[in-house]
């Protein structure tokens, strides 16, 4: 969790530069070679921030299996929501 908080405040850093840059090109005070080398920062860190949500979100699966969560009822064995709405 505080690798993704890292990472999250790393992107909305990264983030706050391109806009800078943005704006210091649009109010003519650099060229647009600082806008792309801002997004070119960005892009890979947005990538990593992904990859760490990513591999989070797995481990839960891959947690929930091995404690037994089970994906084996047949559809006749399904309680959920949409089973009840389909038997009316």
């Amino acid at each position: 969790m505080q690798v993704e908080a890292q990472q999250t405040r790393a992107v909305q850093a990264l983030e706050d530069a391109v806009k800078t840059a943005n704006t210091r090109y649009l109010g003519g005070l650099s060229s647009y070679y600082e806008v792309l080398e801002a997004q070119q920062q960005l892009f890979p860190v947005q990538i990593k921030l992904a990859e760490v949500r990513a591999n989070w979100l797995l481990t839960y699966v891959q947690l929930y299996k091995a404690l037994g969560g089970g994906w084996n009822l047949a559809d006749a064995q399904w309680s959920g929501p949409q089973a009840q709405s389909q038997k009316q």
